[in-house]
């Protein structure tokens, strides 16, 4: 054969091994310009067809990620002179490249955006190399995609919303890398998707409702990011969703009710958080293997004594529910599950049980109560209250009666809680402040000349009921314990039962109730407002 020198540009454009490939034997030599270039040719005369087939787009793609990842350095690194089928780790069917798995081979670099045009290409996995930059939006076009795998990189950027577009798409792997911003609301729309795991990155912003119209979705880890804000209440329709990862977000709030619907759920790991409170019923939900709740703020544990998938020879089965602000009425409703030798359970320790009042205001002579507000129907807990380190009393009731208040009561407390049945744990309530004073310390005019009456009193809702004898206008005053005033309303007092609103601000305690007409302050009485 007549010597030819070929020189192309960009290098490995032209890729001898594949044309030969394509050639088939054919006796005329048909040589293929794939892209623009120089080049010459001596001593033969040659026709020139431009190839712009699926396949060669293919090969350039491929060349490409060669180019891009350092291909000379991949363990198993291709010969570009040898023909497509012969590079490792790619698969190919009806002359279209289909799967492409280049798993831990070194690949250093950044995905270039030609890969978008490998159009029946259904797998892409190149995870556990040291793929750096952004997951190109390109991969959107790559419709036939239906499974994503780069974990264990250094990829970094969003998400690119184009993911949206991969219908065929079942599995999205990209967790232990460095992700950032928000989830595309778009992902939603990849409807076939039954894996999304995206967790170990820096995912921020809040979880968007979309991502659970995903109705196929089957597992969902996010955990290991700097999510933020309440789980969406549309998490009911991923009515398939077995597993669901959270854990290590900065989420808050409620779990939507709606999480009772999801009667597949298996798995539930949303510990170290910043939650409040579970859904009152989760009674639904019987197939539960783990749920993982430990390391937030909740107040509240659903009864889950109903679950019977409980693996009690499985360690890695269980509830986890420690280092919350769970008290013993919750842990009771639970005690099997928590008990059981057989299940990985944990309920200890418990942080402080938070008290919904920080003040309690008595006045000198009166009877008052305090309540605690927590475990009242548990028979077996032993409560201890203590002014700073003094004990002041021991019973087994959640309130404390006090038939005569005296300024000795006055000072700081907090509240020691044992209970009979889980004997290696005590609970220890937020502290609050007992304030004793006289009635007359109000600054008014204490002459009662109405017949009135407020109820309920004491009441557990911010709204005062009065029933005036007559019809009077005037504004409305309450007034703590020092005589500040706390609130003031204009208002017109119709005969009979009137209604007053009071702000969410206000914080439980005494206060004195005052009515203020023809220039005279009236006292209509003490009114207290409980947590």
């Amino acid at each position: 054969m007549t010597n030819m020198m070929v020189s192309l540009y960009p290098r490995a454009s032209f890729i001898w091994g594949e044309i030969l490939n394509l050639l088939d034997g054919r006796a005329i030599l048909i040589l293929f310009l794939l892209t623009q270039g120089s080049f010459s040719l001596q001593g033969i005369t040659t026709n020139f067809v431009r190839l712009d087939s699926s396949r060669t787009l293919d090969s350039l793609s491929l060349v490409a990620l060669y180019e891009a990842t350092n291909g000379d350095n991949w363990v198993d690194s291709w010969d570009l002179n040898a023909a497509m089928n012969q590079w490792k780790g790619i698969s190919i069917h009806q002359d279209r490249v289909t799967t492409l798995v280049l798993k831990n081979k070194n690949l250093s670099g950044s995905i270039p955006a030609e890969m978008g045009q490998m159009d029946k290409l259904t797998i892409i996995d190149l995870r556990e190399n040291d793929l750096t930059g952004s997951i190109p939006p390109e991969i959107g076009n790559m419709d036939g995609l239906r499974s994503i795998t780069l974990f264990r990189n250094k990829l970094t950027g969003p998400l690119p919303a184009t993911l949206g577009n991969l219908t065929e798409l079942q599995t999205l792997s990209v967790f232990e890398n460095s992700i950032e911003g928000p989830l595309p609301a778009a992902l939603g729309s990849a409807a076939n998707l039954e894996l999304v795991d995206l967790h170990d990155n820096q995912i921020t912003g809040e979880i968007p409702g979309e991502l659970f119209n995903l109705s196929a979705l089957r597992t969902l880890n996010l955990g290991m990011n700097e999510l933020q804000g309440e789980v969406p209440a549309s998490l009911e329709n991923a009515g398939n969703l077995e597993s669901l990862w959270l854990f290590d977000n900065q989420l808050s709030g409620m779990l939507p009710a709606s999480m009772n619907n999801l009667l597949r759920l298996k798995n539930v790991f949303i510990h170290r958080n910043k939650l409040s409170g579970l859904p009152e019923d989760l009674s639904a939900l019987d197939s539960i293997s783990t749920f993982s709740v430990f390391e937030n703020e909740i107040r509240n544990l659903p009864d889950l004594s109903h679950v019977t998938s409980w693996n009690r020879t499985n360690s890695s089965s269980g509830l986890i529910v420690r280092s919350n602000n769970l008290t013993f009425d919750d842990l009771i409703a639970n005690q099997n599950e928590l008990l059981s030798r057989g299940l990985s359970a944990a309920y200890m320790p418990q942080g402080t049980v938070l008290l919904d009042f920080d003040t309690v205001l008595m006045s000198k002579g009166d009877a008052d109560v305090i309540q605690l507000g927590f475990d009242e129907t548990v028979d077996d807990n032993q409560y201890i209250w203590l002014k700073g380190n003094d004990t002041m009393l021991v019973n087994n009731v959640s309130f404390w009666q006090i038939d005569t208040v005296n300024e000795v009561l006055m000072g700081q407390y907090h509240v020691i809680v044992s209970n009979g049945t889980f004997t290696d744990m005590t609970l220890q309530t937020s502290s609050f402040y007992i304030n004793v004073s006289n009635q007359t310390t109000a600054s008014v005019d204490h002459s009662d000349t109405q017949d009135i009456r407020i109820f309920p009193n004491p009441s557990t809702e911010r709204k005062i009921n009065l029933v005036f004898g007559e019809a009077l206008e005037g504004r409305i005053y309450l007034h703590d314990h020092l005589g500040i005033i706390r609130y003031q309303e204009e208002i017109s007092m119709r005969q009979g039962s009137n209604t007053i609103y009071v702000p969410e601000a206000l914080v439980p305690g005494m206060y004195y109730v005052i009515f203020r007409y023809d220039a005279t302050n009236h006292s209509l009485g003490k009114w207290i407002l409980m947590p």
